[in-house]
């Protein structure tokens, strides 16, 4: 179930800080050269270096970075090439290496390269770092983020290290302030020291140093590769301070493609709220962003439960059915469903919604039977359909002194469970048919999701709440939408890695698995398992590239519990894993899916397998699936027109000549293409030329081919 209570972040800081971190500075050249990190960790042939060494890979993998894995003699062999090399030397290995082998390292670091090591070796006591007395460590406190507190699982002795004149410390002791991660440059390049190994005996690459991968930004690290397919859930209630403007273009650096909009505050609303959305989609249309209209039924609008009284959902002990934040109808009334389905009609009919969330449709008991008062429905249709079905009214079931007392009548109550099961398919399947009358008379691009609690790994959901997403993926079968489900808590004690057993768990339910996407709450949870009370750093970035990989669609509540520094890379971490390396030529790559590559050179323009490139937007070169030769193109074609984002997957693109574009595209729902200059006409897949009015443009779904003409 969603949890709304959330820190509000200030628009301003928003606006400064959500810069994804593929869009920092990169290593300075006389001459300007594509940009590609070459990872290369050194180990020994010791067992024991295992786990350490599957911290670094994972960490690595959750923002697309390359790496291999090469004995320590590789050391004497390398030579600073034309891509930034980033050295990682765990702390067994670094206290094998040769004296002629340490002095490798050094003359790397000293002409560019990025060293990482962990602890006091004669690696690190050649560039001047000293031991300090051992301490036990269990808190930890990261200088750039004091606010989040680093607990470890388990204490343990460390070495903090004693650094030298020029070192900068990233993260320190809570209590003693002595130094646990130190930031030295060194030369040209950088140095990254770690007072411990990232991973223990046991736990993930987060376990120790969570904020790891942001410490390697700070040594100059750029991640190269990015995917804006987040969705996110966006509560007005939560903003009402703050800009559309400012919180639309910040979305856009974060990565969001599509933001689904608590709708019940928009239901029935007044002039200012009205005044508000017609903003919010106009500066989210701008930025290249779909919106979707995010319910919550049987949650209406506070407004709607207000004026109708005598439609309110009941609790088993009678009372109206206020429950947390939900003011409860009762959908199943002919009247009460009329009058809903009057108002979303209106609603879509008055504001340009892109799509539709209907977000966790079923009935608000997570307790179940141990709380009868937030146990629904039981309005008097239900008693009275159930009663003539069974022969019991089930309040009963909620009555100690009845002989149909759940406890006693186990038959008669999976009985009213399975009913309960068949109503609540029955409400999603109405206003499905409902949503798709809308995109039939009013919206054909309408999309519609579907957001459900799991019940396969917490089972309990079906007798509590009604769910069933077996029920869902019957539905699939028959209608075209996208199944989103909320991650269960049940499966976080297995961490980022819960997304391939569940993808696999899915799969054996159902053919349509490019149409499951997955929700990833942000919240605080237990700091006795996790290093921090709220994910972030590596794990947080880990949890997104491994949702990302096994799902289509990744979706998070809500874009405002991501913290800033997390928000930054997102984008990142949604990257498809990148085959890529660099030569003479440019940068060859392959992926899987649609990237952006980002450059670093915000002047240059960019050939593609030989090709001048259109989609180009300030050096990053946004790229269809496959494998692809990246370089730099001629500066003279700085005037041509470009395609700077596309809110859809790329296929193809060109110029067709000197002021025309032509790009294929794909996408299950509308798209959105943003040009650098007004477009004079738009064709699309032959038709009839369109004039356009605005640097960016609504795209029909499907597969389709689009000629710009400038």
């Amino acid at each position: 179930m969603k949890i709304f209570s959330c820190v509000c972040w200030l628009a301003a800081a928003i606006a400064m800080s959500l810069v994804c971190s593929c869009r920092g500075h990169h290593p300075s050249t006389a001459k300007a050269r594509l940009y590609l990190p070459e990872c290369l960790i050194l180990r020994t042939d010791s067992p024991q270096e295992d786990l350490n060494i599957k911290a670094y890979e994972d960490a690595l993998d959750a923002v697309a970075l390359n790496y291999r894995i090469e004995s320590q003699a590789a050391i004497e062999k390398l030579a600073v090439s034309q891509s930034h090399l980033i050295l990682i030397v765990p702390m067994r290995t670094a206290r094998s290496l040769t004296p002629a082998q340490v002095q490798s390292a050094l003359h790397l670091v000293e002409n560019g390269a990025t060293l990482v090591s962990e602890g006091i070796t004669p690696l690190s006591e050649k560039l001047g770092f000293r031991p300090s007395k051992s301490i036990a460590v269990a808190q930890l406190e990261e200088m750039a983020y004091s606010d989040v507190e680093i607990t470890w699982k388990k204490e343990d002795q460390v070495t903090p290290l004693k650094a030298p004149d020029g070192a900068i410390v990233l993260n320190r002791e809570r209590n003693s302030m002595a130094p646990m991660v130190c930031l030295l440059p060194f030369g040209r390049g950088n140095c990254l020291l770690l007072a411990a190994e990232l991973n223990p005996l046991e736990g993930e690459a987060y376990a120790r140093f969570p904020y790891f991968l942001q410490e390697l930004q700070r040594a100059g690290v750029v991640f190269p590769f990015r995917s804006d397919r987040l969705s996110a859930f966006f509560d007005y209630g939560y903003r009402l301070t703050q800009k559309p403007d400012i919180l639309a273009a910040s979305w856009r650096k974060t990565g969001i493609q599509a933001l689904h909009v608590g709708a019940w505050d928009f239901f029935d609303c007044g002039q200012e709220e009205e005044t508000y959305l017609r903003k919010l989609i106009d500066a989210c249309h701008r930025n290249g962003i779909l919106v979707y209209a995010w319910l919550e039924l049987p949650h209406v609008s506070n407004e709607f439960w207000e004026k109708h009284p005598k439609w309110r959902e009941k609790t088993a002990t009678g009372q109206d059915a206020h429950i947390d934040w939900r003011y409860v109808m009762n959908l199943i009334d002919p009247k009460c469903y009329q009058a809903v389905a009057a108002g979303l009609e209106e609603m879509f009919r008055n504001f340009e919604w892109d799509g539709v969330n209907l977000s966790e449709l079923y009935f608000d008991s997570p307790a179940g039977t141990k709380a009868p008062e937030d146990f629904t429905p039981l309005n008097s249709l239900v008693r009275s359909e159930f009663k003539q079905r069974s022969g019991i009214d089930p309040i009963d079931f909620f009555r100690k002194e009845s002989p149909s007392y759940w406890k006693r009548n186990a038959p008669g109550w999976r009985e009213f469970v399975n009913y309960r099961v068949q109503l609540e398919r029955d409400l999603t399947e109405r206003f499905m048919k409902l949503l798709y009358g809308f995109r039939s008379s009013l919206k054909p691009n309408l999309d519609v999701v579907v957001t459900y609690v799991d019940n396969i790994y917490d089972s309990s959901m079906r007798e509590a709440l009604g769910a069933d997403v077996g029920v869902m993926f019957e539905l699939l079968d028959r209608y075209d939408f996208t199944l989103i489900l909320e991650d269960p808590g049940t499966v976080w004690h297995l961490g980022p890695r819960r997304y391939a057993e569940l993808a696999q768990a899915y799969s054996k339910m159902t053919r349509h698995t490019a149409r499951l996407g997955i929700d990833i709450n942000i919240v605080d949870r237990d700091v006795t398992t996790f290093p921090t009370q709220k994910q972030t750093g590596t794990e947080f970035l880990e949890l997104f590239c491994q949702a990302g990989r096994h799902f289509q669609t990744v979706m998070t509540y809500s874009e405002q519990s991501l913290l800033p520094q997390d928000a930054e890379s997102v984008s990142c971490a949604l990257a498809p894993p990148i085959r890529g390396e660099i030569d003479d030529s440019g940068i060859r790559m392959q992926a899987s899916i649609p990237v952006v590559y980002c450059s670093g050179l915000r002047q240059a323009e960019f050939d593609v397998d030989g090709n001048s490139w259109p989609c180009v937007d300030q050096g990053d070169v946004r790229l269809p699936a496959g494998s692809h030769l990246i370089s730099i193109g001629n500066k003279a074609r700085m005037q041509l027109p470009h395609l700077i984002k596309l809110n859809g997957d790329l296929v193809s693109a060109r110029y067709a000549e000197a002021q025309a574009i032509e790009f294929s595209y794909g996408a299950h729902r509308g798209a959105m293409a943003i040009f650098d200059t007004v477009p004079k006409s738009l064709q699309v897949d032959g038709g009839a030329s369109t004039k356009t009015q605005t640097a960016w443009v609504m795209l029909p779904r499907g597969s389709h081919k689009v000629r710009a003409a400038f």
